[in-house]
Formats: C-alpha cells, structure tokens, sequence
C-alpha cells in the first residue's frame, strides 16, 4: 500500500486527469475561441502529451513507493536477528568471565584486558574475536578451591564457541547493514520519482487552469489548481478539501449556459 503522502499525491493526479477528460472539449472550445487565427493548432497534442506523462509519472511514484515500504518490511528481521546474536554473545562472554573468576587475576587480565563487557554490537563482535584470541593462547593452571574440587575449563573449546557466537553477530550485522543499504537505495528511488511527479502535476495542472480561464470556467480552474504549498496536490486536497469527480462537474453545471467566456482582445 502506498504511503499517505504519496496516496495525496495520486488522488490528485486522479481527480485533475478526470476532469480534464470530462471536460475536453470544453477545453478546445474555449482555446479556439480565444485563439488567432493563424495560431497553430497543437494545444491538443500538448494535452495530450502532459496527460500521457503524468499518467506514466504517476505509476513511477506509486510502484517505487511500494518498493521501498515493502524494503522496510524486510528490516524487523534482520534487526532482531541481530539484536538475538548479540544477547547470547554477550551473555556468554559473561559465563566466561565468570568460569575464571575463580583463577588468578593475571588470568583474568590477560583474557579481558581489564575491559568491560560491551554493550554496543560493533564493539562486542571485535571484542569476542580478542576474548577467543587470548583464550586460545592462555595455559590455565589448576587451582583448587576446596580439597578435592578442582577448577577445570577446556580453553580451546571455550574459544571455538565464542568465535561461532561472534560469526553469528558478525553475519547479522552485515546484514542490516545490507538492508540499510537497500532501503535508502529504494528510498532514494522513490523521492526522485515523486519529485520528477511534482514537477509533471504542477505543469499539467497549470495548463488546465489557463484553459478552463480561457473557457470562461473559472470555478473548474480553481479545482484544478495546483497547491503552492503542497507539491503535486491540488489546491483543495492541500487545505483539506476533499472534492470528488461528481462535485466538480456539478459546480460546472450550476454556472449554467449563462457563463459569458473571455474573447481575444485585439
């Protein structure tokens, strides 16, 4: 589904297309009524050709604005996979500290350099990947607490854990990098073709308007008029003014025969 600013945006596009096809011969009528006699007739082709363009302009924000919303929809995964890898990391780092509290404190230092247990993903994939290094290369030597009871932790084992725990992070992380990445690509696509949208509405919008005041309709100009303060709205959407097909074409019909058109000047 589309996003609210861009559902404004297409309802827009929606109402200004229909009321311009209702209303085109109306439209020729007036031009060439106010037109010289030797002004060349392309003013239906132009019609035309904003019409087929803001068709096209329309779809393009639409379908890229689908993209990137259904691109975030991918991000909960991803981020709580994460979140998932670096909660056991981190709670097993802890396990480890406390299986060698019982050893000396050179132990202790020389595994975790006096350092805390970090609390942010980055900084604790680099420091699981230290914490295993020095395992690795640490010879513990047997300490008895009570007489019989000895302190025993397989180092190698330990290591080899906390490395498959670290990958586990190191592989979540790339991935909601991955997806970060993806999101403001899709992002990016959908502002460039809203903002290319912007600039078709406003063109077309404003064509209409200098044909429906050349008509003698200036009540249908003031429908089709493009907000300045909304891009790609029309005047009504952008105060609020939710003004259908039907309600449109009636206020056409209540100016009834009676409207008197502008005529070219000489």
């Amino acid at each position: 589904m589309a996003s609210k600013m861009v559902r404004d945006r297409q309802n827009s596009a929606v109402l200004v297309l229909a009321v311009e096809a209702a209303q085109g011969a109306v439209l020729q009528r007036g031009l060439e009524r106010n037109a010289a006699e030797d002004a060349p007739p392309h003013a239906q082709a132009l019609r035309a050709a904003l019409r087929a363009t803001l068709e096209a302009a329309t779809k393009d924000m639409v379908r890229t604005d689908e993209a990137h919303a259904a691109e975030l929809a991918d991000d909960p995964a991803a981020r709580d996979e994460r979140d998932a890898a670096f909660t056991a990391l981190r709670a097993q780092l802890i396990d480890v500290r406390m299986a060698l509290s019982g050893y000396p404190e050179a132990v202790l230092e020389g595994v975790f350099q006096r350092r805390p247990t970090p609390t942010e993903p980055r900084a604790l994939e680099r420091y699981a990947g230290a914490v295993a290094t020095a395992l690795t290369a640490t010879q513990l030597p047997e300490v008895a607490r009570t007489p019989g009871i000895t302190l025993s932790l397989d180092v190698q084992a330990t290591a080899a854990s906390l490395r498959d725990s670290r990958d586990r992070l190191t592989a979540a992380l790339a991935a909601v990098a991955r997806e970060v990445r993806e999101a403001q690509s899709t992002r990016s696509a959908r502002d460039e073709a809203m903002a290319r949208y912007d600039r078709v509405f406003r063109s077309y919008a404003s064509m209409l308007v200098m044909l429906f005041e050349l008509a003698g309709k200036p009540d249908l100009a003031d429908h089709v008029r493009p907000s300045t303060r909304r891009p790609g709205q029309t005047r009504d959407a952008a105060a609020g003014r939710d003004v259908s097909l039907d309600e449109v074409l009636r206020t056409d019909d209540a100016e009834g025969e009676n409207a008197t058109p502008p005529t070219a000047t000489a």
